[in-house]
Formats: structure tokens, C-alpha cells, sequence
């Protein structure tokens, strides 16, 4: 009887088994759709606060005002070396090329008298 009744019960825990993790599965589910609107609420807010406008406002409540006109300030020092700037600021280096030899050079170059 004890066998039986061991027998019977398998399909219900079984069965209570599948329900308990139906009802986690559709939690995590919700949990999900509500961190990824959560996620888009907050890129809103980030695109809303990078606003150029919004931070033109930001800087005039704190008393900032637009410049007039640029100052340039020249520094007759040479710089550190090697430069420490972006290899994307730097002028574009062109190499020297030597002029190629003529073939008649290369071929009679061995010889002292053309050196």
C-alpha cells in the first residue's frame, strides 16, 4: 500500500512542480518587460539632460554667459617630446623619397670610376 500510495503522489508533485516554476518563469517574464521599460525611461531622461538647449538654460541660471571673441594665447616654449596629442591632430608626416637609381646604375655601379 505504501508503494501505491508513493506511486500516486509522484504525479502530483510532479505536477505542482511544473506549476511552481510556470509561476517563476512568468515573474522573471514580468520582471523583464519592467527593467527594459525602465531602461528606456532612464535613455529619455539621459537624452533629455544632454539637450543643448536644456544645458544652454543650465548655464545661463548659473551665470554663465557666451564669450565675445576668442583669446589666442601663443607659447614660444617648443612642446614636450614625443607630443602628447592624438595621433588624429597630428599633421600627416610625408616621407622623403630617395630618387630611384637608373638602370644603367645598377647595373654598371661595381664599377670605381662612377662612383
Amino acid at each position: 500500500m505504501l508503494v501505491a500510495g508513493v506511486g500516486a503522489m509522484l504525479p502530483v508533485l510532479e505536477t505542482s512542480l511544473a506549476t511552481t516554476r510556470g509561476f517563476n518563469n512568468q515573474a522573471l517574464t514580468a520582471e523583464t518587460v519592467q527593467l527594459q521599460g525602465d531602461i528606456r525611461e532612464l535613455e529619455a531622461q539621459v537624452a533629455n539632460f544632454t539637450s543643448l538647449q536644456r544645458i544652454e538654460r543650465r548655464a545661463l541660471s548659473l551665470g554663465l554667459v557666451p564669450a565675445n571673441g576668442p583669446i589666442y594665447v601663443e607659447i614660444s616654449e617648443p612642446g614636450p617630446e614625443p607630443a602628447k596629442v592624438p595621433a588624429g591632430y597630428l599633421p600627416v608626416a610625408t616621407p622623403v623619397l630617395a630618387e630611384p637609381e637608373s638602370w644603367w646604375e645598377s647595373l654598371f655601379g661595381w664599377l670605381p670610376l662612377l662612383d
